[in-house]
């Protein structure tokens, strides 16, 4: 029988509607809630709210049972004892009971109660609420926060508002495009009080870049208008969003799905669903000795009672010295790890312990342009600071010094960190899962909450990471040793930063757009055969460069057989509140450490996961993970080299090239492109030259989606780069950029003598079935044909003259010719520019092969080039001959005119002879004669004897 035919029973029964009167005196009955009967028992729970008649603010709920029995008759009666559960504060909005626990929504906060076999015990638990977490991420639980992030940027950086309002304009923009933050209808009710007319429908089309520049014109416009601070301008924006966001998110009711316990809320245009918390956030949240002592991870980690007592002082200790800067200096930190910043991240930690000991430090004009308040309230605040930072360096000052005494040496306490350190690291979880997962309310909730652990466990690294440092400085005071600083320098620091850019990758996937999918011409489609054929992928490809759907969702949604077991993601029903941090747990150690957790460091994983971003598309985020990983691997403070033995450096390196190599496909400024293309010639020329390049970049398959080797077999280090400079060539040459491929050509020539001539004989490539002057010439005329397209029209003749191969020169010669006609600068022919030592007969042939078959009325005209070229080699006689044929081929040309075209003509051959009898005059009266017509064809024929003479491809489309 359902809950709903016992809640009509029990409302048009006036007994047990007066018993809740009786019972209620001095409140008022207003809702009640009927919930499933008990399994193997005759009883129906019931849930009463009563509201203080005096004090409409104070509410209590009553639990009651109903007795049923089902005879002769049915019979309902109401059992004597009640329990009451008192709201202290907020309203009242829904109620759901289940077999063990009773569930109340308040317009504040989420309460369970767990019913335990004493009546009169309840065990509490209290969730909050989504808006708690969108209220912190948006600076809106304290006033002083977003004011923070801007007074620590401008001691920081000290320079110009130009330099710092972006950099500030970036923290506050990531914030608001946060998981569980961003919200479309929020932000378009948002932009409609700016005045910004642009259709809801219109801005989820928008890109994240898209979005990213309509919101800074936005802020900018604002700025510039209404003549305030841009600090002044976010606060605002953030105030109305998160009015919008509360407004759009009402609260309507709780969700339990019984058949799982999931626990949710149904809002106006969203849902929420509830988890456990994470260890970590249990601390960082109660801090309370119960709760470390109750952690199973930590137990395991220190089983000595005084280890723990340390621990739980040194966590009161971090936690309150975090509070006074590092909250809002974890932004700052986070955004110079993530962007191009004009300052490390090393020197920001700095920077903010000398702010810690010293207090800020604000320029005048830059504190004048960017406070719209007061000066005396400026000034106020900043005495305020002051004294709060001499209080916390007090009371640091004193709990260190306990510290030190509980603990008898800081050997002791620097072992406690190290061990708590550990409690950091993303743990392993070996998985043997081979079930792709489907995208589901599921699925982004794992998205979500990883990216709410992962930014509690960077925040709590950095915690420490503040605190150590702000250690050493002070070492003098408490009385460090030098041992104890070499620890804390050479080993607790490398390993904080090692967790710091472990978690922050994750945050990285979790809060970073993916971009749109790479769009397919008309061709490509019809050769793969995928026209309207394939529904999951353009689903797939309608999905990527939303907002919404970050990286994370790349690996959680498409990692297929080699990833999580995703059945259960996959599940019909809402996973409860401890499922969802077991996934979470499974995801995190997934992308970390692999699916077998089979990888050393995160530094080899980075490759593995850089290769599925490429294989999606994702050329900008593969290369961004990349470069982070380069940075971090260049901050470990470690003697050995930054180049593995296993060739993981190279493979880096040549994928990283790969990256910018597509990004420059996709539609890039010029200026932009030239950067990209410069950085990925840089990285194919460094990954070819790397430690175990050769073994590590030939047994890369071809089912990485990055452009495949296609060769094998090169142990010599002269043949593999050989080989492999040829590839990155024909790369460059694909993608149709000259610069690139003309490098990577001229590195290849460099190659060839060491590689087909190794003594040792160790290279067994195809390549040295051909001889010298064969590969020279291919990569000689590859040369040519490449600067011929910058139109480096010097370089291109060198790369003629360079090459061995007679027939390939003279093949590029002529091309060379028809590009200088073509292109118009022909004339540099004339000209001393090009040493034309030793080919000036075979320019002459081509001039004069192409002069005869060119209509004569071509410009420019090529009779009268090869009668200049002539001159300027004083071969006057040459010359006249030249002349003589234009003025001949005028002749035979004028018959075929009108009268207006024949006049022409005949002044133009009268002009042709006259030049040519002016060159006569140069010659010697003996030799001053020129062949006649018969006899001049010579000039051609001489190197064309037969119309049928074998042309280049290039020729005969001429």
């Amino acid at each position: 029988m359902s809950s709903q035919f016992f809640s009509l029973l029990v409302l048009t029964n006036t007994d047990l509607l007066s018993h809740f009167t009786v019972c209620s005196s001095g409140a008022t009955f207003v809702k009640l809630w009927v919930g499933q009967p008990y399994p193997d028992s005759n009883i129906i729970p019931l849930a009463v709210l009563y509201r203080d008649t005096s004090d409409e603010n104070l509410e209590m709920i009553s639990l009651y049972s109903i007795l049923y029995n089902f005879g002769d008759r049915i019979v309902f009666s109401m059992d004597p004892s009640v329990q009451s559960i008192p709201l202290e504060e907020g309203r009242c909005l829904d109620v759901k009971l289940t077999l063990d626990k009773i569930w109340i929504l308040k317009d504040d906060e989420l309460v369970s109660h767990t019913f335990s076999t004493n009546i009169d015990e309840v065990e509490a638990f209290s969730y909050a609420l989504q808006e708690e977490f969108v209220a912190d991420q948006l600076f809106q639980s304290s006033e002083h926060l977003a004011d923070e992030i801007l007074r620590i940027t401008h001691s920081i950086f000290k320079s110009s508002k130009d330099d710092i309002f972006p950099f500030v304009s970036s923290i506050f923009l990531r914030r608001l495009l946060l998981p569980g933050v961003h919200h479309n209808a929020t932000l378009y009710a948002t932009l409609l009080e700016y005045s910004r007319h642009l259709g809801e429908s219109e801005l989820q089309t928008l890109t994240a870049d898209g979005l990213k520049k309509e919101i800074l014109s936005l802020i900018e416009h604002e700025v510039g208008s209404e003549k305030v601070s841009l600090l002044h301008c976010w606060k605002c924006f953030f105030t109305r969003y998160f009015h919008n966001w509360c407004k759009n998110n009402a609260l309507y009711g709780l969700l339990v799905d019984s058949s799982s316990d999931a626990i949710g809320l149904i809002r106006k245009n969203s849902i929420s669903l509830f988890r456990s918390l994470e260890d970590i956030e249990r601390i960082v949240e109660v801090g309370s000795s119960e709760e470390v002592s109750e952690l199973t991870g930590l137990v395991d980690i220190f089983n000595d009672d005084l280890d723990c007592d340390i621990l739980i002082e040194l966590l009161r200790c971090v936690i309150s010295f975090s509070q006074q800067l590092g909250k809002t200096a974890s932004s700052i930190f986070y955004e110079s790890l993530l962007t191009t910043s004009v300052i490390s991240s090393e020197d920001i930690v700095r920077y903010i312990v000398k702010i810690l000991e010293t207090g800020y430090c604000m320029s005048g004009p830059v504190l004048q342009t960017s406070t719209s308040g007061d000066h005396i309230v400026v000034l106020e605040k900043e005495l305020a600071d002051h004294k709060s930072l001499r209080k916390l360096s007090i009371d640091m000052f004193l709990s260190l010094q306990g510290l030190h005494k509980k603990a008898s040496a800081w050997g002791r306490i620097l072992k406690v960190i190290e061990g708590f350190l550990k409690f950091l690291v993303p743990q392993k979880v070996i998985q043997n899962f081979n079930t792709e997962v489907s995208s589901n309310i599921n699925s982004s909730v794992i998205v979500h909450t990883t990216f709410q652990i992962a930014k509690v466990m960077f925040e709590s690294a950095w915690d420490f990471l503040l605190f150590l440092s702000y250690l050493v400085d002070i070492s003098g005071q408490v009385h460090l040793l030098h041992d104890d600083i070499n620890k804390i320098q050479l080993d607790l620091v490398p390993m904080l930063q090692e967790i710091i850019f472990e978690w922050l990758i994750i945050i990285f996937f979790t809060i970073t757009p993916s971009a749109p999918a790479v769009t397919e011409d008309f061709n490509s489609k019809l050769s793969s055969l995928q026209i309207d054929n394939n529904m999951g992928k353009r689903l797939w490809n309608e999905k990527l460069g939303r907002y919404d759907f970050t990286l994370a969702y790349t690996f959680l949604l498409n990692v297929g057989s080699s990833s999580l077991d995703h059945s259960h993601y996959s599940s019909e029903h809402f996973s409860n509140v401890q499922s969802f941090i077991n996934k979470t747990r499974d995801f995190i150690s997934w992308i970390i450490w692999g699916q077998t957790g089979g990888s050393s460091t995160f530094l080899t994983r980075s490759i593995d996961l850089a290769f599925i971003l490429f294989k999606h598309d994702q050329y900008g985020a593969a290369e961004q993970l990349l470069m982070i990983a380069e940075a971090h691997l260049l901050k470990e403070k470690t003697s050995q080299s930054i180049q593995d033995d296993d060739g993981g450096w190279c493979i880096r390196h040549h994928l990283l090239g790969c990256c910018l190599l597509a990004q420059v496909q996709c539609g890039l400024h010029a200026t932009q492109k030239d950067k990209k293309v410069s950085e990925a010639i840089r990285c194919f020329f460094r990954s070819s030259s790397g430690n175990g390049a050769s073994e590590a970049l030939q047994s890369l398959s071809d089912d990485l989606g990055i452009p495949y080797l296609g060769f094998n077999g090169c142990t010599s280090i002269a043949a593999w780069k050989l080989q492999y400079y040829q590839w990155a060539m024909q790369l460059f040459e694909r993608y149709s950029i000259s610069e690139g491929a003309c490098q990577f050509a001229l590195a290849a020539l460099e190659q060839v003598d060491e590689a087909l001539y190794m003594k040792d004989d160790k290279c067994t490539n195809n390549s040295v079935n051909e001889s010298v002057t064969t590969i020279k010439g291919r990569l000689w005329a590859n040369v040519f044909i490449f600067v011929l397209d910058l139109g480096r029209y010097y370089d291109a003749y060198c790369a003629i003259i360079s090459n061995p191969d007679e027939e390939s020169k003279y093949i590029c010669l002529r091309r060379f010719i028809i590009v200088l006609y073509e292109q118009g600068a022909i004339k540099i022919l004339c000209s001393n520019k090009l040493p034309l030592i030793g080919l000036v007969e075979k320019v002459e042939q081509e001039l004069a092969w192409k002069a005869e078959r060119s209509d004569i009325s071509a410009k420019p005209n090529l009779y009268k080039l090869l009668y200049a070229f002539q001159l300027h080699r004083h071969n006057w006689r040459r010359a006249a001959s030249y002349m003589y044929l234009y003025s001949a081929r005028l002749r035979t040309e004028a018959a075929l005119k009108d009268s207006v075209g024949s006049s022409l003509m005949l002044q133009e051959r009268l002009n042709a002879l006259s030049s040519a009898v002016n060159a006569l005059h140069l010659v010697h009266p003996a030799y001053a004669w020129i062949d006649s017509l018969a006899e001049g064809s010579y000039l051609v024929n001489e190197y064309y004897p037969s119309k049928k003479a074998k042309r280049t491809p290039d020729e005969h489309c001429k």
